[in-house]
């Protein structure tokens, strides 16, 4: 019998077909935002620079129906330029 080392007991992979994940079906959108009057709070990974978006600003672009995670790929951080970062909601 053989042993299993530690390492190999500890993480478990799932195999992820390419482009198969999704927005969650009850994602927030930014139309319901909107009505809720949350605001988006933007958290850079690199400097942890703060920012806060809108909504509103963004259903002309985007629509009422888009939703409010599919922004996370549009948004660059204006202290390092770093394009990823973290979307939350916040109440106004």
């Amino acid at each position: 019998m053989s042993r299993v080392g530690k390492d190999q007991r500890m993480f478990k992979t799932r195999d992820i077909n390419p482009g198969s994940w999704r927005p969650h079906r009850n994602a927030s959108t930014l139309g319901h935002l909107v009505e809720k009057r949350i605001v988006l709070l933007v958290v850079c990974h690199r400097c942890k620079h703060e920012g806060r978006l809108y909504p509103a600003d963004y259903i002309e672009r985007f629509g009422e129906k888009c939703a409010a995670v599919s922004l996370r790929r549009f948004v660059r951080c204006s202290v390092c330029r770093n394009t990823s970062a973290s979307i939350h909601e916040a109440a106004r």
